[in-house]
């Protein structure tokens, strides 16, 4: 990775100020509703690492009458390209849902960059990632978890790829919700006094997401 890019990352490192505490992020409880919320109608939509097209499934299933591409290097599913160097066209929104942990520093800041490019004026990019401060983390159960991120790490490397701006969410089960029955509530705060008191970083969110506007 370059020095212009670590040098990048430290500021934008500093940017995050007070944000640097994982708790002071809101949570979401649903790709699918972040997805009908971040979307507009029409949309041209890329999914990288886009597997068996889930996302386009739901797309199609919605209201959002978005035009829905694919992008994924394994040729066993038919996707519309097969790499990002192949596409010339330009999208409203990127989806990269469960990609970046499967690259290292260089590939990533090189999907990033290409996929900014790839963006519309104010075009959004749609990222997840694990938790890696989730205090049931399965990270290291299968081999190709080959890039250790953090919320931060994501922050500085996307705003480094030209991003104005992000927004960062934690993703987790609706019985963290607090509108629902006071017991599960009392638990949600009894697990924050034992061990997010005493692991300032532990969270209970599985996963983080951002979205990173051009």
């Amino acid at each position: 990775m370059s020095d212009e890019v670590w040098t990048n990352y430290y500021k934008y490192f500093l940017e995050l100020g007070k944000s640097r505490n994982i708790h002071q992020f809101g949570f979401i409880y649903s790709r699918r509703d972040m997805l009908l919320k971040e979307i507009s109608k029409g949309s041209a939509v890329l999914d990288v690492g886009a597997g068996q097209k889930w996302i386009g499934d739901f797309l199609k299933k919605s209201n959002l009458g978005c035009r829905y591409f694919s992008m994924d290097p394994d040729n066993n599913n038919d996707h519309d390209f097969n790499s990002l160097e192949e596409i010339n066209q330009k999208f409203d929104a990127i989806t990269l849902f469960d990609v970046a942990e499967h690259l290292n520093t260089d590939q990533l800041t090189s999907y990033l960059e290409k996929i900014h490019d790839l963006l519309n004026e104010n075009g959004k990019l749609i990222i997840s990632i694990p938790n890696i401060f989730y205090v049931g983390n399965s990270y290291f159960t299968t081999c190709n978890h080959i890039g250790f991120y953090s919320y931060m790490d994501l922050h500085c490397f996307i705003r480094s790829a030209g991003f104005k701006k992000t927004n960062i969410f934690r993703l987790t089960n609706k019985i963290w919700q607090l509108n629902i029955k006071l017991p599960i509530y009392l638990i949600r705060h009894i697990i924050r006094l034992i061990v997010i008191k005493s692991f300032p970083y532990a969270d209970y969110a599985t996963d983080i997401i951002i979205i990173g506007k051009k």
